[in-house]
């Protein structure tokens, strides 16, 4: 079986996917295929039926959750246009993107506000069905606050919508209203404009977090369930299984890794499932008695089966030294680190929805910031993020839909002084970031 769920895996299950990622399969043929899938899987023929002793979507889980890592072929394909989704969304120098949103009519800050027609191609049609879906796993970073939608978009956190604060009728809303239409000509949030729409739990939540910024880049869309709340296909997957996309260490993570045969680890796997074909087991299946005559060891089994067979003289020795085994191919050992560093001054500023990479950039934004105000002329950055670092140093191109304080840093860096940016190893680093402030 061991060898079979290998061949599923890197063979059937993967040969639609090229075609997946363009078109979506219709779901007699997705049908189909899995059902080939779950055939082989077991051992099934059409000469002679086998138990599928585990549903298929266990089966089709990643591995950290209890399944083999086969993929289910209908939410693939689903995540593949998620994938596209997310491009028309972010990736607005991408030539197929801006060939589609020239012939249908896409603007720019416009993507959830497109339909279809019949006449349009399938493609296109088959978008347009996905987005609402796909929108619910959106949130957005402030930046200037031109592209995301007041009312609709989630923009304060993963799960709260505006328009469920409404005092007054939807009816008075307008839902093309951006975030930037609520800040007055002083750049602050326009308390009477929030006042008359809004409850107060809603604008105190609002008045907590720092209006959008005219001087900073664009609004970035933000991924809920990447880990940098940056797309990627697996997350697409994981979110419409409706799965965890950051799931703790589990048994099913001990077998995986354990040093030992791949037919052993799916024993395992099968044991952990309670689906291994013992008498209980098998009864509860036909209906038979469930009484049996022997435990299913090796050993038992040995003395059904070999009658020149002798137990043991210490069998408890032999089972010790096989439990020793296992938990040495399955112990992990965590290696320590030191560190050290220490805190020179320190800053906190409410920013909102936003990423490990994109949070690093506001703090240099912010800390550059509250140096030059300090006086200091000289100052040496440091910072854990070489992702972040790399973002100001000369030469590098850095994408403006990606980084809405890059402008910001660049003012500030442009100023008269000098500062020098340095990446620094995580463990080195006691403070997210640190700041050596010297006079000049």
């Amino acid at each position: 079986m061991a060898g079979r769920a290998t061949l599923v895996q890197t063979v059937c299950s993967s040969m639609p996917l090229y075609h997946m990622q363009h078109n979506m399969l219709p779901k007699s043929v997705i049908s189909q295929i899995e059902k080939l899938e779950r055939a082989f899987l077991w051992g099934s023929s059409p000469e002679k039926k086998r138990c599928h002793q585990i549903g298929w979507n266990k089966i089709c889980s990643p591995k950290a959750f209890g399944g083999l890592g086969i993929l289910s072929l209908r939410e693939m394909n689903l995540a593949f246009f998620y994938k596209l989704a997310w491009q028309l969304l972010t990736k607005e120098d991408n030539l197929w993107v801006r060939f589609i949103k020239g012939k249908y009519g896409v603007a720019s800050n416009g993507v959830f506000e497109v339909s279809s027609k019949p006449t349009d191609s399938s493609f296109w049609r088959d978008i347009i069905r996905i987005l609402p879906e796909f929108k619910d796993q959106i949130a957005w970073e402030v930046g200037d606050g031109n592209k995301i939608g007041f009312w609709d978009d989630k923009w304060i956190s993963k799960d709260m919508i505006l328009r469920e604060y409404v005092v007054t009728d939807d009816h008075n809303i307008n839902s093309s209203e951006k975030l930037s239409d609520f800040v007055n000509d002083q750049n602050q949030w326009d308390i009477g404009k929030l006042s008359n729409m809004l409850y107060k739990p809603a604008i105190y939540k609002i008045l907590s977090f720092v209006p959008p910024d005219k001087q900073a880049g664009m609004d970035v869309p933000l991924w809920n369930l990447g880990d940098d709340s940056g797309f990627t296909t697996k997350s697409a997957y994981l979110s419409i299984k409706k799965l965890e996309a950051n799931c703790s260490p589990s048994v099913w993570s001990s077998i995986w890794k354990g040093n030992n045969q791949q037919s052993h680890k799916l024993l395992l796997w099968r044991m952990c499932h309670n689906s291994l074909p013992t008498r209980s087991k098998t009864a509860s299946w036909s209906g038979s008695s469930a009484t049996c005559p022997s435990f299913f060891w090796d050993w038992r089994n040995r003395v059904v089966n070999e009658p020149g067979f002798v137990y043991p003289n210490e069998p408890h020795r032999v089972i010790l030294s096989s439990a020793k085994n296992q938990l040495a191919a399955w112990k992990v050992v965590e290696a320590s680190s030191v560190i050290n560093c220490s805190w020179v001054q320190g800053f906190s500023l409410k920013i909102g929805l936003s990423n490990p990479l994109f949070a690093e950039i506001w703090s240099i934004a912010e800390g550059l910031s509250l140096a030059w105000n300090l006086g200091y002329r000289k100052v040496i950055l440091e910072n854990d993020s070489q992702v972040a670092v790399n973002c100001f140093r000369s030469g590098f191109n850095v994408d403006k839909v990606c980084h809405p304080a890059v402008k910001k840093v660049w003012d500030l860096l442009s100023k008269d002084w000098v500062v020098k940016i340095k990446h620094i190893p995580h463990i080195a680093n006691k403070c997210v970031l640190t700041f050596l402030l010297k006079e000049v």
